[in-house]
């Protein structure tokens, strides 16, 4: 896909798996060229906390660049008793 006069870019979309462990993992693998990209999302903060022994560290092996969207999360539920 170009991206602009200067420059191309590739998408390559790779199946996450595993909670999007995977596909993380191999971006944290990846050389530090800053051509590889990573959307992170709220399933990466919960599997830091779900996960005992995960391969990466998120906040130590991956750095932000970009804010693409912010909004807010609302948990549901019924109340107790079923209600």
């Amino acid at each position: 896909m170009a991206v602009g006069a200067a420059w191309s870019a590739v998408h390559h979309r790779k199946p996450a798996g595993a909670g999007t462990n995977i596909g993380t993992e191999a971006v944290v693998r990846a050389p530090a060229d800053g051509y590889t990209l990573l959307m992170v999302t709220t399933t990466h903060a919960t599997n830091a906390a779900l996960y005992d022994k995960l391969n990466f560290d998120l906040i130590r092996d991956i750095a932000p660049i970009a804010g693409v969207f912010r909004g807010t999360t609302s948990p549901f539920g019924e109340p107790p008793g079923g209600g």
